[in-house]
Parts: structure tokens; C-alpha cells; sequence
């Protein structure tokens, strides 16, 4: 978000060009839409986090994302394997947005598939 002063005022005007330019041609119901679907792909991408961390001897583990945006494309995960190792996965997919996330969610199937 590129932020603009305004020449002598103390209050700053925020300007956002992609909300500026390409959703004024959006009614009303298309922002609710457009809005409560990008509500549901950050929901996802919170689903799709761990909701608890495994328990290992002599080592704490604590794991929070927080998403610059509305979705964001950070991933950890973790994995206990068949010799009872655990695994852990820490990723920042680039970029942000529902694409980073859409890719996030592809790492975690391709991490948690087994191998034939």
C-alpha cells in the first residue's frame, strides 16, 4: 500500500491503486462477494495450519502465523514418521494473496503424500 501526504496537512491519505482502479467497477454485492470469499480462503488457510504441536522431551515447541494481509502464504507442519522421528516444515511461499496461500495448500498435499 503506497501511502501519499498531502502538502501541509498532517493527515495522510492512504492509497491503494489496485482497490482504487479495479473494484470501482464492482456493485456493491460483488465487494460482499469478493470480500466474504477471500473470509473463506483465509479460513482455509488457518485450517490447513496445525492446531497443536507435537511433544518432544527436553524441547519446547511453540508455533503463530499471522498474516500480513487477509491471506497470507506462510506454512510450518509437522511430521512424525514411521521410526517415530518427527519432521518439521517451516516455508514462506513468495509473493502473498490468495495465490501464495493456493500454492501453500499444494506444498502441504505434496509433503503429506505418502511416497508409493
Amino acid at each position: 500500500m503506497q501511502t501519499l501526504y498531502w502538502r501541509g496537512e498532517t493527515e495522510r491519505l492512504v492509497f491503494n491503486f489496485t482497490e482504487d482502479i479495479c473494484l470501482d467497477h464492482y456493485t456493491e454485492s460483488q465487494k460482499r462477494d469478493l470480500e466474504n470469499d477471500l473470509e473463506l480462503a483465509a479460513k482455509v488457510h488457518r485450517n490447513l495450519l496445525p492446531s497443536t504441536v507435537p511433544v518432544i522431551q527436553r524441547i519446547e515447541i511453540a508455533a503463530h502465523s499471522e498474516p500480513a494481509g487477509i491471506i497470507g502464504g506462510d506454512y510450518y507442519d509437522f511430521f512424525c514418521f514411521q521410526n517415530n522421528m518427527q519432521g518439521l516444515v517451516i516455508a514462506d511461499v513468495m509473493g502473498k494473496g490468495l495465490p501464495a496461500s493456493m500454492l501453500m495448500s499444494n506444498l502441504q498435499v505434496s509433503l503429506r503424500t505418502p511416497w508409493s
